[in-house]
């Protein structure tokens, strides 16, 4: 007779558990193999330091971005120009783009031309007779669209009239009025000075804004750091002036960076 009682109480004692450590070494060893394949991305800036005296002391070296650190941008695309760090952005700064023409016999005859950013040809402009001297950026104004306006010194200061560093159309017999010659250095606009209402430019305006944050972080280790970021259609002339206005501003230590778009 078959005691079947006992024979399954057997059978269960010999079931086999499922053993997973050879796959948790397998994971063991998997995972270092793949850290150490994996490609890290390297993000570098060329830093330009430029002499706020004008002296010959500029240096050009090739730095890895540094976390943990603001890292205070301007974007730079063909229409827009936008500050940003690692804390926030500032609203995008809409411009227009004017070419300054220059008689090559008579350099008093001169032609303002809107162009569309980065246009190949200038069919339009008589190149025979003109020559292409400078390229200008006007602001937008944000409710018409069209060219917003300033006043403006005849030495070509734009004139502030508070604390806040903005543009202003109009002045007023109650509120002192100045000029910076230097981000370090307000002047005190005299009555006998003659303004006038101009276009705004967008590198002033840029610089307004820019003076503002170096003042607010004037003590801090990277009050003199900034970055331009800009995409490959931004013309290098204006990468150069949004250097100057830089350093006008007081950033000395200017990195240049490749924007995607």
């Amino acid at each position: 007779m078959v005691d079947h009682g006992n024979r399954g109480q057997k059978a269960g004692d010999h079931e086999s558990v499922l053993d997973l450590k050879p796959f948790i070494n397998f994971l063991i060893v998997l995972i270092p193999v793949l850290m150490l394949s994996a490609e890290f991305a390297k993000i570098s800036t060329i830093t330009f330091t430029n002499s706020r005296t004008g002296g010959n002391t500029d240096s050009l070296s090739t730095v890895p971005l540094e976390q943990n650190k603001v890292h205070l941008t301007v974007f730079v695309t063909e229409s827009t120009m936008t500050i940003g760090s690692n804390n926030g952005f500032l609203p995008s700064r809409f411009y227009k783009e004017v070419h300054s023409f220059t008689g090559k016999n008579n350099k008093l005859d001169r032609k303002l031309v809107e162009l569309a950013p980065a246009t190949a040809g200038r069919n339009d402009i008589d190149s025979k007779r003109y020559t292409n001297q400078e390229i200008l950026l006007y602001c937008k104004d944000r409710e018409t669209g069209g060219v917003a306006n300033a006043l403006y010194l005849k030495n070509n200061n734009m004139v502030l009239v508070n604390d806040e560093m903005n543009p202003v159309t109009a002045l007023s017999e109650k509120t002192a009025s100045y000029y910076y010659e230097r981000f370090d250095r307000r002047i005190r606009v005299k009555p006998a000075d003659s303004v006038e209402l101009r276009p705004l430019s967008a590198y002033d305006d840029l610089k307004c804004s820019l003076m503002k944050i170096h003042a607010r972080n004037e003590e801090s280790a990277e009050a003199k750091d900034l970055i331009i970021a800009a995409t490959n259609k931004v013309v290098y002339d204006k990468i150069i002036q949004i250097m100057d206005v830089a350093r006008e501003a007081g950033f000395t230590n200017v990195g240049i960076s490749k924007l995607r778009g």
